[in-house]
């Protein structure tokens, strides 16, 4: 097993030496823990650290196991809170990562949506003796979609983009009677999994709006809407005393609550809610064989997805809308005119195929 100290060295080597988020998750895991618990699932004898990635929320290592089928689990551990994680902390990041975990078992089981499969997770603030909440998984092959879009032939970009529809397609076709969060019932019986929707579930770090609407679940996206502009009006009201805009931002907020019962069809929703990925970015849509016939080899990050209104869910791809970096709706490069080209023949193609 690799020594912890040495370990703490080399994932702060690389870059990201001033993220003290990292440094603090880094110091406070077992990594001798978390591999000898991944050996002992896949009856390794010995196994080493790999590559180490970081992002907004989590750090991300590659597991090399010793086995016989040469397993790379990919271990994810979210950043450790400021204050470490109490028991206010891991109440509200619990729920968050069991759905996530439930999500993509249900994915996997009941979809043929390609994703990795989770191997072991600890929602405990101590993780068992690991130090933090984690999830091991196993490592899926390919590129992110970001990194090879801006690139790739426009007859490529068709095939991915078919693919592309053809899961949220199969997404929309899984319908729960309510709005919520997934969770999955424990059973010894893998034949009889069993997944259910109970309060909605959103992010440590949420605001206030998105607080005052998990106190329940909705079987009508007019209600869930309605209380989400009500706790909208609230927010406003009780913040940014003095300022100037309140009053604009008030009656803006109150006109947008008031037609939502006359703008939305519950015509939409009546075979039920679908899942609406939380973060179906083309970063977390992996893809092989780029260079001759691209595929999608998997979709990860599968966190805070949920069943949720299907005007929420029937939003074009990401990656073939406008850019944020246009200015006042201008394309601002001759490079951005030929994508918008593109963009449109692509958003065409997406339209027939729905």
């Amino acid at each position: 097993m690799p020594d912890t100290t040495a370990l703490s060295v080399s994932l702060l080597a690389n870059g990201d030496e001033t993220d003290v988020r990292l440094e603090r998750t880094v110091a406070a895991i077992d990594w001798n823990a978390l591999a000898s618990l991944a050996c002992s699932l896949h009856a390794a004898t010995s196994s080493r650290w790999g590559n180490q990635l970081s992002g907004g929320y989590n750090v991300v290592r590659f597991l090399h196991l010793d086995d016989a089928n040469h397993t790379v689990v990919v271990a994810r551990v979210p950043y450790r809170p400021d204050d470490g994680w109490t028991r206010e902390y891991i109440e509200a990041f619990a729920p968050q990562m069991s759905s996530e975990v439930a999500v993509m078992r249900y994915v996997m089981a009941r979809t043929s949506i390609p994703v990795p499969r989770v191997i072991h997770h600890c929602i405990e603030a101590d993780g068992g003796g690991v130090g933090s909440p984690y999830i091991m998984m196993t490592k899926v092959d390919g590129v992110p979609l970001s990194s090879i879009w801006d690139d790739m032939e426009d007859a490529k970009r068709e095939i991915v983009l078919r693919m592309v529809v053809d899961i949220l397609l199969e997404l929309a076709s899984h319908r729960f009677d309510k709005i919520g969060t997934i969770f999955q019932r424990e059973s010894d019986d893998a034949t009889k999994q069993e997944w259910y929707v109970a309060l909605t579930v959103g992010s440590p770090h949420d605001t206030s709006i998105f607080k005052d609407i998990s106190s329940r679940t909705f079987t009508s996206a007019v209600d869930y809407w309605t209380a989400y502009a009500n706790a909208n009006l609230e927010t406003i009201r009780d913040t940014n005393f003095g300022s100037d805009s309140k009053i604009y931002s008030y009656g803006h907020a109150w006109f947008m609550r008031s037609i939502i019962p006359a703008l939305y069809d519950p015509s939409l929703d009546a075979t039920g809610f679908p899942i609406c990925p939380g973060d179906f970015h083309s970063q977390n849509i992996m893809i092989i064989d780029s260079d001759t016939s691209p595929r999608i080899a998997a979709v990860i990050d599968w966190e805070l997805s949920s069943p949720h209104a299907t005007s929420s869910f029937a939003q074009y791809p990401l990656f073939i809308v406008d850019h944020p970096a246009w200015e006042d709706g201008k394309m601002i490069t001759h490079y951005a005119n030929e994508m918008f080209v593109t963009k449109r023949h692509l958003m065409c193609l997406c339209e027939r195929l729905r």
